[in-house]
């Protein structure tokens, strides 16, 4: 499964219109993954026995989030950078908001460091709460950025977004 995701990133896509649906679709990919790992972050808070579990679905998470940048990096700043279509406004105006979204991949990298350190931490019933607690914090931030950048750089919501699950408190 790797290989192929590897090279589906790689794949460049021709136009803004496409660039734009490539980027739409991994954002609906990742949406399903958040989801599922939300659920497994909020049943170990109530359960550690299930840590192993949301250890290994964040870990993939983390991995497909990493591959995601990247594949914006290459198309969409490529895209913003040219200044060429109306995609994101003005020449200038993209040109600005490549740099904002760089500094946004800047801390979503940071990001994803501390969760993958947060994944090695030890299996004491406190640090499986605490990394279930990290993990629901973390969805919710992605999720946010997924839609303020579909607003921001690609001109609305993916179609048929998959919306952040209701809090629900269980006890």
């Amino acid at each position: 499964m790797e290989k192929r995701r590897i090279s589906e990133t790689r794949t460049l896509a021709v136009t803004a219109e496409q660039i734009r649906e490539r980027i739409f679709d991994e954002h609906r990919r990742l949406r399903r993954l958040l989801v599922d790992v939300q659920g497994l972050a909020r049943g170990v808070a109530l359960e550690s026995v299930m840590l192993p579990s949301l250890r290994s679905a964040l870990h993939v998470l983390l991995v497909e989030i990493a591959l995601h940048i990247e594949s914006e990096e290459r198309l969409l700043l490529a895209l913003l950078d040219r200044g060429e279509d109306d995609l994101a406004g003005s020449a200038d105006e993209q040109r600005a908001k490549a740099e904002t979204l760089r500094r946004d991949h800047v801390r979503q990298r940071n990001e994803l460091r501390t969760m993958f350190a947060r994944i090695d931490a030890g299996s004491v019933d406190s640090a499986a709460a605490m990394l279930a607690e990290a993990t629901d914090s973390f969805v919710l931030r992605v999720l946010r950025d997924i839609k303020n950048e579909e607003v921001e750089y690609l001109g609305g919501e993916a179609p048929t977004s998959i919306a952040p699950p209701a809090r629900t408190d269980v006890g």
